[in-house]
């Protein structure tokens, strides 16, 4: 009679498939987000962000939200570092399972800590798209993330058997222990990322004058020559502004189109037109941007031509969505509506200041003093303006819009990087201005 094994049984569920799906969805998901912030990083940098899908000015709104500079205020980490470290913690923990089997053990600790770091991240990705839309933000990409962590959640919870209420209590502390190393190790990364603030301090370099004194004394302190400017740029900014000249020598040169409207001279070196929606955060840091531009470019150096892209299908017939109040549309006429009075650019500013509550009477509201509502509003419904506004849709679309802002410097197109607008302002429009042989190598390939 054989002699029965007094060596218990390990435990058929989960199996090793499902364990190796789990680990695969977790490499998904942290390779997302491992995209998804470098993404945000070269939005932080004036960079053209490809967030993969949707409109990727959806995708900076929701970077840019209440919610995700909390979190990273908070943390230290941004939305998309808190995936990456769900994705290293989803990985890591199914491979100890099956790590432990091999070794002839249960794995029931790690298991656990499994069904916790599932749990915790279908109730992380509902919190975080509720916050989004609360908050009026759509971030198309991020459901590629909300897909990556249910399926997780399925996987997990479909191979479970039973599990004691204690196991789960130890299995969550293994798992806050992973999350606690991940977050420590991607900490100095994410402390680096730069917050959701006012770009336009990145013209003025010194950090500690940022930092103690402001965007206004910073800027004041700003070179006004464009050797000197180049001089006082970080490492980082000097090289992603060598890039980005490189993209903007490399790119198509198409012939300027008459201007409907410019804040500065006609005469001006340099002409920097933009493609905005007023609801969209980078236009408005954009606006910011060149707000302070125009108090430290020399007189006569810079014309500025606004020009409209609205997000919105109600106007706009490359957007999918149409809004029910359609605002951006209303927004966009009324402003086209104005063109050619002198305050209208410092008007837009204000509407862009209030873009996050902005309705459409407010929109009516800020305008007033430059013209009457009912006057206005027969403005925004003339066919005129109409054709004004599909004018600046179609020249965008030749450029090949992928989000807003556009931006166009002499008619090519380039990044809204501010070192890179204030360095062109100084140098006259001259991409090839010998200062500019000062900076390092550019990075960036050609065409990229």
């Amino acid at each position: 009679m054989a002699r029965r094994s007094s060596k218990p049984a390990l435990p058929d569920h989960p199996g090793s498939r499902a364990l190796w799906l789990l680990a695969g969805l977790g490499l998904a998901a942290a390779g997302w987000a491992v995209h998804l912030w470098n993404q945000l990083l070269i939005g932080r940098a004036g960079g053209e962000v490809a967030c993969g899908f949707g409109d990727s000015g959806a995708c900076t709104s929701a970077w840019d939200s209440a919610f995700a500079s909390a979190i990273h205020g908070a943390t230290g980490l941004p939305v998309a570092g808190w995936g990456l470290v769900w994705g290293i913690s989803a990985l890591v923990l199914p491979l100890v399972v099956l790590w432990a089997r091999r070794r002839g053990k249960a794995g029931t600790l790690s298991w656990a800590a499994v069904l916790v770091t599932a749990a915790a991240g279908v109730l992380g990705v509902a919190g975080l798209a509720v916050a989004l839309l609360v908050g009026g933000s759509i971030c198309q990409s991020c459901v590629l993330t909300y897909l990556l962590v249910l399926a997780y959640g399925a996987v997990a919870f479909l191979a479970l058997r039973g599990m004691a209420w204690p196991a789960l209590a130890r299995g969550a502390g293994l798992a806050a222990g992973v999350v606690a190393v991940a977050w420590v190790v991607l900490l100095v990364p994410g402390l680096r990322t730069p917050a959701a603030s006012d770009p336009t301090a990145s013209l003025a370099p010194p950090p500690a004058a940022r930092a103690t004194e402001g965007a206004t004394r910073a800027a004041a302190d700003t070179p006004r020559d464009l050797p000197g400017y180049l001089g006082s740029l970080s490492p980082q900014a000097a090289q992603t502004l060598s890039d980005q000249l490189l993209l903007m020598r490399s790119g198509e040169a198409r012939p300027l189109r008459p201007a409907r409207s410019l804040v500065g001279s006609s005469m001006a070196a340099l002409r920097i037109t933009d493609f905005a929606d007023i609801l969209c955060s980078h236009c408005a840091s954009l606006h910011q941007t060149l707000e302070q531009m125009r108090s430290l470019a020399p007189e006569g150096s810079i014309a500025i031509e606004s020009r409209y892209f609205p997000l919105d299908g109600q106007c706009n017939p490359q957007i999918r969505g149409r809004s029910e109040d359609g605002m951006r549309c209303i927004a966009a006429r009324a402003l086209i509506c104005l063109e050619g009075d002198p305050q209208v650019f410092d008007y837009a500013g204000r509407l862009y200041r209030e873009q996050r509550t902005l309705t459409k009477d407010r929109v009516f509201e800020l305008l007033e003093p430059l013209r009457a509502r009912a006057e206005l509003e027969a403005c925004t419904e003339a066919p005129e303006t109409h054709a004004k506004l599909s004018d600046d849709i179609e020249w965008a679309l030749d450029h090949k819009i992928t989000g807003t802002p556009l931006v166009l410097i002499n008619g090519r197109r380039a990044s809204p990087f501010p070192p890179l607008l204030y360095s062109l302002i100084l140098a006259g429009g001259d991409v090839e201005h010998p200062a500019f042989s000062e900076l390092p190598p550019p990075s960036a390939p050609k065409g990229g």
